[in-house]
């Protein structure tokens, strides 16, 4: 005698029957509104179904992802590495190749500010970006 379907096992067969059916509707004949309605309703069930399997799945997805194409994660990075390094005061920089010079420029400047940050930054043999 085989073993009979548990509920979560008969439920999956019949989430998979309601989504091959779903799947062969004409979505183009329904109205925006409508439309906009049906997307709204099948992305809450989708995640309520997409933990389901997650939790369904004996090994955990971590927490976070070092993602180095995510700007807040590449942001945090920049952040913290320049909060880790000594202050030095803007009149002790000497001529220097390298980035953060080009970053510090590029904010708005009123333009007497302007000016002065140019001023300063050919002082320095810094070429400043063009306005």
């Amino acid at each position: 005698m085989p073993n009979q379907p548990t509920k979560l096992e008969q439920l999956a067969s019949q989430i998979k029957d309601l989504s091959e059916t779903l799947a062969r509707e004409k979505a183009s004949e329904l109205s925006g509104h409508r439309a906009k309605q049906a997307r709204i309703i099948i992305g809450e069930a989708y995640e309520k179904l997409r933990k389901v399997v997650e939790d369904l799945d004996p090994i955990r997805q971590p927490g976070f992802v070092f993602d180095l194409s995510n700007p807040s994660v590449v942001g945090r990075i920049v952040g913290i590495t320049m909060i880790a390094q000594p202050r030095k005061s803007l009149a002790s920089i000497e001529r220097c190749y390298g980035s953060g010079v080009t970053t510090a420029a590029t904010f708005p400047l009123t333009p007497a500010s302007r000016k002065r940050s140019i001023r300063f930054m050919w002082e320095r043999s810094i070429r400043p970006l063009k306005p």
